[in-house]
């Protein structure tokens, strides 16, 4: 049987459950000392200690604070994560935050790098389209001078410009890349986080539905039991009456019947019918030697059984004397 510190009864025996003053036991977890009446919760008082084993609801209280103690390091270890997480995330958004300006430079350079190429592409060409013009003998303001440098300097100005064009769009990529990581992490946080609040809500929900449920059930376990052992000594103190009842009938008979024996060699049909009564012998004729004081074997016939055996003053039966006379 489990131990119950807070069995209601008004047997001490039966709330001791075994126990002598001063022995301890463990309950969920709360250890209680007996003190000859009562079980004391040992190291201070307990919230537990409120137990009332007629309502269902302080079981349920007593299963709810003990779950949510099971559960609190569970639970302070998901509350201790969120701080890491936040910092975790905030350092990250502060490692993509610092590339932007490196990043935005190192476009910008390539950018002023490609136009300056640019210039100095188109002068060198211009140099030497006006070079080859002069050993043409054409003149610099001539349409056709103009006509010739422009055709010799369009390839490299396209080309350059595509370049810084191609250039600036990488740039704008880019930079939408690590805003995107950026904002990714503020996502991931909240994801994270709203796990961890999730996990703890889980905890502490099961530890409120797997309270309920335990409490209505040691309940029920408690009121069974204390039923149970009610029962159990109610039908003890009932058997030890009916023995006790049984033993002064008997004591009454054998004084009945030792009063009528005071007249030696008389049969006394008053004490031996009563006593014959109360062991419950009946159909008794009488005659022979029934009431008879045996000297040899130190009894008297009280009566005889169905068998023909004579019954003696201590109880036995026997066939050597008092034969009943049919």
């Amino acid at each position: 049987m489990a131990f119950n510190p807070y069995l209601q009864s008004d047997l001490r025996d039966v709330k001791a459950q075994g126990a002598s003053v001063g022995d301890i036991r463990d309950y969920n977890g709360q250890k209680f000392r007996f003190d000859g009446i009562n079980w004391i919760p040992e190291g201070g008082s307990s919230s537990s200690a409120s137990l009332n084993t007629s309502d269902p609801q302080s079981y349920i209280n007593m299963a709810l604070e003990q779950f949510k103690k099971a559960s609190a390091p569970a639970v302070q270890s998901f509350q201790a994560q969120i701080p890491e997480v936040q910092q975790k995330f905030a350092t990250e958004r502060e490692r993509l935050t610092k590339k932007i300006e490196p990043l935005k430079e190192r476009y910008d350079n390539l950018i002023s790098s490609i136009k300056g190429n640019q210039q100095v592409a188109e002068n060198r060409q211009t140099v030497a389209t006006s070079n080859e013009l002069g050993r043409r003998g054409i003149l610099a303001d001539s349409g056709v001078a103009e006509q010739t440098m422009t055709d010799a300097l369009n390839p490299i100005t396209q080309q350059y410009t595509t370049l810084a064009k191609d250039a600036g769009i990488a740039r704008e990529e880019d930079l939408q890349n690590l805003e995107g990581l950026i904002s990714d992490t503020t996502t991931s946080e909240v994801d994270a986080l709203r796990a961890i609040k999730q996990a703890i809500a889980q905890l502490q929900s099961g530890a409120a539905t797997s309270g309920i449920s335990t409490g209505l059930n040691l309940f029920s376990t408690d009121r069974a039991r204390e039923d149970q052992l009610k029962l159990n000594a109610l039908l003890q103190e009932q058997q030890r009456l009916e023995n006790e009842f049984r033993e002064k009938q008997f004591n009454e008979g054998v004084r009945q019947f030792n009063v009528s024996e005071g007249r030696l060699g008389q049969a006394s049909s008053g004490g031996i019918e009563s006593l014959l009564s109360m062991l419950g012998i009946g159909n008794i004729t009488g005659g022979g030697a029934q009431g008879k004081y045996i000297p040899e074997i130190g009894k008297s016939v009280v009566g005889y059984l169905p068998d023909g055996r004579a019954l003696y003053s201590d109880g036995t039966a026997g066939w050597t004397h008092g034969i009943k006379n049919n």
